[in-house]
């Protein structure tokens, strides 16, 4: 499977592909000695990754490398068809929730404190925690991510996908008018 982040445990934080193009390129000394053999799976940090420097550079997974129990980064990515469905079905709420948090839960680094999953009970009875496990079962495949900040390819438009990264909002109030009165967004 091909990786846009990993974790560099010499410098205690999430690298883009190009972040580790450019050491690559321009540093090598740098590369070499900081990042080559400290890229880890960027979400749980257990398996080893390596730089492929390829026409599109990516990061992969070690031969035998193993993920943590419950990574969803060892699973393959949807397909643009599946993920539409799979996003589009009200009983796979709980599944979208849990892997747009772990995306969240990577970004926060190691620092931050662990996302709390709360047991709702639905009209069924059932909590979310158990509907979780009785969805995870229908898929075997997580939703696409993006990092947001990074350069976007034809593939990444038209299509749902986890965005994330770090960004600057600007915000712009716009006045419309309707049914009369001046409304303000």
């Amino acid at each position: 499977m091909k990786f846009k982040d990993a974790y560099c445990t010499t410098l205690n934080k999430l690298l883009t592909i190009e972040d580790v193009v450019y050491l690559y390129k321009n540093e090598k000394k740098h590369y070499k000695d900081l990042i080559e053999k400290n890229l880890l799976c960027p979400e749980c940090k257990q398996p080893h990754l390596s730089y492929n420097n390829g026409s599109t550079p990516y990061f992969s997974v070690y031969p035998k490398a193993q993920h943590a129990e419950g990574c969803s980064l060892k699973q393959d990515e949807m397909s643009s068809k599946q993920t539409a469905e799979f996003i589009n079905d009200s009983e796979n709420e709980p599944l979208v929730l849990r892997q747009m948090e772990s995306v969240l839960v990577m970004l926060m680094g190691n620092n931050s404190p662990s996302v709390k999953k709360t047991k709702k009970t639905t009209s069924q009875g059932n909590s979310n925690e158990e509907n979780i496990k009785k969805n995870a079962n229908s898929t075997s495949k997580r939703i696409p991510r993006k990092r947001i900040d990074s350069k976007f390819e034809t593939e990444d438009f038209d299509c749902d996908k986890i965005f994330y990264g770090s960004v600057h909002l600007k915000w712009e109030k716009d006045k419309q008018i309707k049914d009369g009165k001046e409304q303000e967004y």
